[in-house]
């Protein structure tokens, strides 16, 4: 039915069209997606452990989005780069919000359950 409209459902559309598909035409999902699902997975598991743990894997999660988003970006186009850096500053807000104030100069404060533990 939205064959006559021109619509094919599960046709690719942007950069990354024509990619991801085998021989067999079935759908397989790219390298950089499954670091983005890696990455993903692995800052809610440093999300998971006391504060005072977090800090050397959470510093090497900041340092590693970047290119994982980059990746994302060449093998997929901007859009789902820019969707990407969207949740990686939704998960990494405090951490950013503080590196932010420290570079400007300001007094950058702790949260409030660092300072506890």
């Amino acid at each position: 039915m939205l064959a006559r409209y021109g619509i094919e459902i599960g046709a690719r559309v942007g950069a990354g069209a024509g990619r991801g598909f085998d021989k067999s035409g079935a759908d397989r999902m790219s390298g950089a997606l499954i670091a983005a699902c890696l990455w993903v997975l692995a800052a809610t598991l440093v999300a998971l452990l006391p504060m005072r743990w977090q800090f050397a894997p959470g510093l090497v999660l900041l340092v590693a989005a970047p290119g994982v988003i980059v990746w994302i970006g060449i093998a997929h186009g901007a859009l789902v780069a820019v969707l990407g850096m969207a949740a990686f500053v939704s998960m990494f807000r405090n951490p950013l919000r503080y590196l932010w104030r420290r570079a400007r100069g300001d007094a950058a404060r702790l949260p409030l359950r660092a300072r506890r533990e």
